[in-house]
């Protein structure tokens, strides 16, 4: 039987960060036939702080939702500030194991919700003063939920797509401890759970709502083996697998983990003929790391995996996690002690005092190497051109746009990619938060795009603005009036 392949079509943001609203289509959602086969590149360019990472941050989101885990807490700052919601929803194109097509939305709407931990003064007190201190003490902790989710698929049928079907789950009460949530269409629930009585899918709803979980994809509707509803069945199993071990997200958190020389982290993935399991963790730079010792081979072999790609990028370069000797841990498990190394012929050196271009080469190459091969695999990284010399990075970039087979998400300040990637794989963020993303418009088939951006920077000529101008004497100026007396 055929492997399912799930990718990405549209994504569109709503009040996150510093996006009011940004419509994202993919470079397969350009293409004649969006269920092709073949490898989908987007680089994302722009200003500093225009809204590039944002959309690496709404991916988290997805894999956070899809995955069934918790938001965390702190989600509440990344929705636009003066606004209390954020909606993002995303588009995938899906084929099934049976080879059915079919058009699949998902929507989901975030909240603030604001706790007053204590009272908090007014007509009690007598003076502005009073007030004042007794403001200091009202501590509050933002949380966030999630008050709508929508879930829409449509197959494809006869080159042509069935009426759609759509399932949508909203909160609309006021009342934080008593959520009324609504389902519509009202039996979806009681015919998806048939097991389940009324009021129990009313506390499942309850306890998603409370907890920041998405409701489609929490642990008890995914273990749900069977269901009336085949097609919703299906797709929500193979949403969650995606978002499990094919939706892989390498952000600027984990970059700076390994600029600051405490860990490399990893993620791999390990199949056999009865399951697929994630490995989650991260292999210390500045120290030995302990590693289960059931686990060890496999990590090994996810090494020497990349090091047939690394040895091509950095010729004569490999590493290599040596094993140091064997430990019991606290509850008696046998753990290996174990230190990374890289190697260059016959020298080797702690991989710590090798330089961050390498460092973020070795971190980014396991999942771009799954992507490469795999065409139900994304990876999005943040600042993939961080570290990595220029040519490098086009050469990396023009080989996988060429003969891969997944999807690559990339933002980037270096301007080498627009020289060597097709025009339509490469999106430009604008001054303007409510059209946060565009493509250029009006660039010849034989115009150098990277000639044409700095042409547009300087000149204008697209229907939004894509850079807030600098003025280099205003800049000069600025440096000379902060200029600090005290300092000698």
């Amino acid at each position: 039987m055929s492997k399912s392949i799930i990718r990405l079509q549209k994504i569109n943001i709503q009040n996150l960060k510093n996006v009011a609203l940004g419509n994202i289509r993919f470079s397969c959602n350009l293409w004649e036939d969006i269920y092709e086969r073949k490898a989908d590149v987007l680089g994302v360019y722009g200003q500093n702080g225009s809204g590039k990472t944002t959309l690496i941050c709404a991916l988290s989101l997805l894999k956070g939702l899809m995955s069934g885990t918790a938001l965390p807490m702190n989600f509440s700052n990344m929705i636009k500030c003066g606004e209390q919601a954020a909606v993002c929803s995303f588009e995938f194109s899906v084929i099934t194991e049976e080879q059915e097509k079919y058009k699949v939305l998902y929507e989901v709407t975030l909240t603030k919700e604001v706790n007053l931990t204590k009272e908090i003064a007014s007509s009690q007190k007598e003076n502005l003063s009073t007030l004042s201190e007794a403001s200091k003490d009202n501590q509050v902790e933002r949380s966030i939920v999630i008050t709508n989710e929508r879930f829409t698929i449509s197959k494809l049928q006869s080159n042509r797509y069935e009426k759609s079907k759509t399932v949508k789950i909203s909160e609309i009460s006021d009342n934080v401890d008593v959520p009324n949530i609504k389902v519509s269409p009202n039996n979806f629930l009681a015919d998806y759970l048939k097991e389940m009585k009324k009021e129990d899918i009313e506390e499942l709803l309850s306890k998603s709502y409370k907890n920041s979980i998405s409701y489609f994809f929490s642990k008890e509707i995914l273990s749900v083996t069977e269901s009336d509803n085949n097609e919703f069945h299906t797709i929500i199993h193979l949403l969650n697998y995606y978002a499990m071990y094919q939706l892989h997200i390498i952000s600027n958190v984990q970059s700076g983990v390994i600029n600051a020389n405490i860990a490399l982290p990893f993620s791999f993935v390990f199949e056999d003929k009865k399951s697929v399991s994630m490995l989650y963790g991260s292999l210390k730079l500045n120290g030995t790391s302990l590693l289960p010792k059931d686990l060890t081979p496999i990590i090994q072999q996810k090494i020497e995996l990349v090091n047939v790609v690394l040895g091509e990028l950095v010729p004569g370069l490999s590493i290599r996690l040596v094993e140091l000797g064997e430990q019991k841990g606290e509850n008696g498990e046998k753990l290996i002690e174990t230190q990374l190394l890289a190697r260059r012929g016959k020298n080797e050196i702690l991989l710590q005092y090798e330089s961050d271009g390498i460092k973020k080469l070795i971190s980014i190459l396991y999942t771009v190497i799954l992507a490469y091969r795999d065409a139900s695999v994304t990876v999005a990284i943040d600042e993939l051109d961080s570290g990595i010399f220029e040519f490098l990075l086009g050469e990396i970039l023009k080989i996988f746009e060429e003969s891969g087979k997944g999807q690559l998400i990339f933002t980037s300040h270096n301007l080498r990619p627009l020289e060597v990637l097709n025009k339509k794989n490469i999106l430009f963020t604008t001054t303007n938060e409510k059209h946060r993303y565009l493509r250029l418009q009006n660039v010849r088939a034989n115009q150098n795009l990277r000639d044409f951006y700095f042409h547009d920077i300087i000149l204008g000529g697209q229907k939004e603005c894509i850079y807030e101008m600098t003025n280099p004497y205003v800049i000069r100026r600025a440096f000379k009036m902060a200029g600090d007396s005290d300092a000698k």
